[in-house]
């Protein structure tokens, strides 16, 4: 019966398409930013194609592992933890997992979404503020806490945390970087919300967003930062947790005003700015004009170079590709 349902679901023929070009393709399929729900679709989908496309699908996810999508954090732990007993559950069709998934994975991406039509239809929509009892939420601790002090994932590089309809206060007043994996040099953090409404209403929270958080994490490893739609407080104070930063990805064109301490080592400036065209000279007057000549923000203006951020507002993340270097860069002089 179980050889049966087997054959139905994985037949026995071959794809006709080259194993390399196979991968590409899926590689390529899970790295488009999407919701966590298309995610699982997608997820769902390639498990059915055959056997040699979930051979090969299982390598990518637990090479970028997505938290909720497919597996719940809760079940990405009970699958990485060493076992000194051969396993015998529902894992039990790959030998050594907590081995092969250990070494293979490389970016870890966190979802935490919040329906705005969650409570009732009838309401209006809403966004998060904070929580203490979100699943996806506290999934972010929970696995950077276990992940730290366990010493698992001794090649993860990449972190992403993709917030959508919430608010800016999650990661530092709820802790979720208290335990931070040194092994990670990359920290990408995005803020999206769902529609216009929602992101008029993520707009005036940006605006009028306060720093009130007390002393927090360190992440010394990091040395490449990534934030997008975020306030400047926000990437102020992440700045001051990551004090060995060397690039910086933003979106914010405006905040850089209030960016005047920065990392001694910071030398590497990618901006994102919403306008279609931007004279440089026009920018370095409205942007640095206050601070040119302050500290290491007076000297990353000597040689700019702004790119020009093509993502949608719906976007999940400007996720990296590997963790490769840093490109487009504005170079310290």
């Amino acid at each position: 019966m179980s050889s049966n349902t087997d054959v139905q679901i994985f037949p026995a023929s071959q794809t006709c398409l080259p194993t390399e070009l196979v991968e590409i393709i899926i590689s390529y399929a899970w790295s488009i930013p999407m919701y966590a729900r298309d995610r699982i679709k997608l997820f769902a989908s390639f498990s059915l194609v055959s056997r040699s496309w979930f051979s090969m699908l299982i390598r990518t996810v637990l090479r970028d592992v997505h938290i909720q999508c497919p597996l719940s954090a809760n079940d990405y732990l009970d699958f990485i933890r060493e076992r000194k007993t051969p396993r015998t559950d529902k894992f039990r069709w790959m030998q050594d997992t907590s081995l092969i998934a250990n070494d293979l994975c490389r970016s870890l991406t966190f979802h935490v979404e919040h329906d705005a039509h969650r409570t009732s239809a009838d309401v209006h929509q809403s966004v998060m503020l904070r929580s203490a009892g979100d699943v996806s939420a506290n999934a972010i601790s929970t696995a950077m806490y276990m992940i730290s002090t366990r010493k698992y994932l001794p090649n993860l590089r990449c972190v992403s945390i993709n917030y959508v309809n919430w608010g800016f206060d999650d990661i530092f007043e709820r802790g979720r970087f208290l335990f931070f994996p040194d092994q990670v040099t990359h920290l990408d953090i995005t803020f999206a919300f769902g529609n216009a409404f929602l992101e008029a209403l993520g707009r005036t929270l940006r605006d009028h967003h306060r720093r009130h958080w007390r002393e927090g994490f360190k992440a010394p490893s990091v040395r490449h930062l990534s934030i997008f739609g975020a306030p400047a407080t926000f990437v102020s104070e992440m700045l001051a947790r990551c004090p060995e930063v060397e690039a910086l990805d933003t979106d914010d064109v405006e905040c850089l005003t209030q960016l005047l301490a920065l990392p001694r080592k910071l030398n590497t400036l990618i901006l994102y700015p919403h306008q279609k065209k931007l004279d440089r000279v026009e920018m370095i007057k409205r942007v640095f004009g206050k601070a040119h000549g302050v500290g290491n923000l007076g000297r990353l203006c000597e040689n700019m170079e702004l790119l020009e951020h093509c993502g949608r507002s719906e976007a999940m993340s400007r996720e990296k590709e590997r963790c490769c270097e840093p490109r487009g860069l504005l170079q310290a002089s």
